[in-house]
């Protein structure tokens, strides 16, 4: 009944924490911490891990089960998420671009979907250090996180480009 779950906390970054009887029925945990969805969570430091000990639902993403396409996006990005952050490290302005993400993505029309899934993935490659900034991405970085901005559209090809340079060069995917 005990589960490890991954949480992307605004002050300690990426956390691997465990739960006791979440998988149990009487678990009063097991609402608060749904796949893809936000909670206020309490955390322990035990010995090895971190524990958590309370949650309080917030917002989940409530997706229909016929809508892969939206729950294929979200664990693309939160799998890529996983593998980029080395350890538990605070970065405020990714926990804020990926909160934003869950709702903008729920809300957005299936043609938009693309577009700010790369809009995600470039956002939190630059705020994890993958990509450098230059004049010509100020646009795409100056701004707060929310749905495809003009610029996004027009340099699509080479965001693509930088994306998959900074994935090649990291040598964390394979």
């Amino acid at each position: 009944a005990n589960k490890m779950i991954v949480l992307y906390t605004k002050e300690l970054g990426l956390v691997h924490a465990a739960t006791q009887g979440i998988r149990l029925l009487r678990s009063k945990l097991r609402f608060a911490l749904q796949d893809f969805s936000i909670a206020r969570v309490d955390l322990v430091r035990g010995k090895d891990v971190w524990r958590i000990t309370s949650a309080t639902p917030g917002a989940h993403i409530a997706i229909g089960e016929t809508d892969r396409d939206l729950i294929t996006r979200y664990a693309r990005v939160f799998r890529l998420l996983e593998k980029l952050c080395a350890g538990e490290e605070s970065n405020p302005e990714l926990f804020d671009d990926l909160i934003v993400f869950i709702d903008a993505l729920k809300r957005a029309e299936f043609s938009a979907r693309h577009d700010i899934e790369l809009h995600i993935v470039f956002r939190m490659l630059f705020n994890l250090g993958y990509i450098a900034p230059t004049d010509a991405l100020q646009p795409l970085i100056a701004s707060p996180f929310g749905t495809p901005t003009d610029a996004l559209v027009a340099q699509r090809r080479a965001v693509t480009q930088m994306i998959n340079d900074a994935l090649r060069e990291s040598q964390l995917l394979s």
